[in-house]
């Protein structure tokens, strides 16, 4: 049996499923998935691919490597890329937070990288910053990301070691030469294929940036809004349900006393 036979049994089992859900997900056969696992024969290199980014392992790692309960996946172009940060530190050595606006952002997406153009941009405090750590605000340019609205700020932490990115939670990403994007991201990142975008506003289509093509990641750790929150419409039915139940006391009230 092949190492790609048991890793790909190992990672069926792994991932709770059985030979006839991982068949139906991949529009196969049950009898092929059992060959394959069997190493009586091996899928064409479009469905092979399909299940590394199912299985989120490199086709490479699939193939040759002995994946089980204590391997680990190698380093990738993600992890290993050695990238030069800025840091903007106060007197008594408290972290600064550097200030991005929305025009701003095309520019510090091409030169990040440049310590003099860095300490140029607005620096501010913040309460309760870990002093291990490295922050950057930025100021959201679309209203994709509802509630956080247009010309709101979000203060993120950086984010070295992009292999630890969650599916369905929201990050920054500068993409190189282009800006900034504040969106939700769909799936862990791939090699090349990078990172698939989302917008919790049905009004923005989702998109992919290549792994190319990001220069940096920022988990989000805070945000400043310029507009304060508006008392929504459930609170409203909430408050109108609680003058009918009081309405319908009193009526209640009368009759017996009737």
């Amino acid at each position: 049996m092949s190492n790609f036979s048991r890793n790909l049994k190992f990672l069926r089992k792994k991932y709770g499923l059985t030979q006839q859900k991982l068949a139906d997900m991949l529009k196969v056969t049950r009898a092929a998935v059992g060959s394959y696992e069997e190493g009586r024969s091996k899928p064409k290199f479009s469905l092979l691919t399909e299940m590394s980014e199912f299985f989120e392992v490199t086709v490479t790692e699939l193939m040759n490597e002995k994946i089980n309960a204590h391997w680990k996946p190698k380093a990738t172009y993600a992890t290993k890329k050695l990238r030069l940060l800025t840091v903007a530190v106060g007197v008594d050595n408290s972290p600064k937070v550097n200030y991005v606006s929305a025009l701003a952002q095309k520019q510090y997406a091409s030169e990040h990288y440049d310590t003099e153009y860095v300490s140029t941009l607005p620096q501010f405090t913040f309460l309760d910053l870990d002093p291990r750590k490295v922050y950057r605000a930025f100021e959201i340019k679309d209203s994709a990301m509802l509630p956080i609205n247009q010309e709101d700020v979000v203060i993120g932490e950086y984010l070295e070691d992009w292999s630890l990115i969650n599916p369905n939670e929201t990050y920054i990403v500068v993409v190189k030469e282009e800006g900034v994007e504040y969106r939700r991201v769909g799936r862990k990142i791939r090699e090349p294929k990078g990172l698939q975008l989302l917008a919790d506003n049905p009004a923005f289509e989702s998109f992919w940036v290549p792994t190319s093509e990001i220069v940096e990641i920022w988990k989000p750790y805070s945000f400043i809004s310029k507009s304060f929150p508006v008392k929504s419409d459930e609170t409203e039915l909430a408050r109108l349900s609680q003058i009918m139940a009081q309405m319908q006391k009193s009526i209640d009230t009368v009759i017996h006393n009737k």
